[in-house]
């Protein structure tokens, strides 16, 4: 991750984001958040991954009032239709949802 270009990294990770979620967060949170999925997604074996947990700054790089769900997968819609779903059933409100494609 040394050589990686994050301006270029952080831009394509929330290309698909509306301007108006990103203002309303500060850039250390967003650009914590976005390395914390990066790791996580390095542990991936070819197999999907999903963690549930609630961030601290010392173990993620950032902090956030809410629950955070990262999913890291091939092209798997379902999955990710299937938890949002899940989460609708619950009465569980979607505060910030970003779908990257990263390659």
């Amino acid at each position: 991750m040394r050589n990686l270009d994050w301006p270029r990294f952080l831009h394509a990770y929330y290309a698909n984001v509306d301007a108006e979620d990103l203002a309303s967060r500060e850039p250390a949170e967003l650009a914590g958040a976005a390395l914390s999925l990066l790791m996580f997604a390095h542990r991936r074996r070819r197999t999907a991954l999903v963690r549930v947990f609630n961030p601290t700054l010392r173990e993620h790089g950032f902090t956030s009032p809410h629950t955070v769900i990262e999913m890291v997968n091939d092209d798997m819609p379902f999955l990710v239709d299937s938890i949002s779903l899940a989460l609708t059933q619950r009465a569980l409100t979607l505060h910030f949802w970003r779908t990257p494609f990263l390659r």
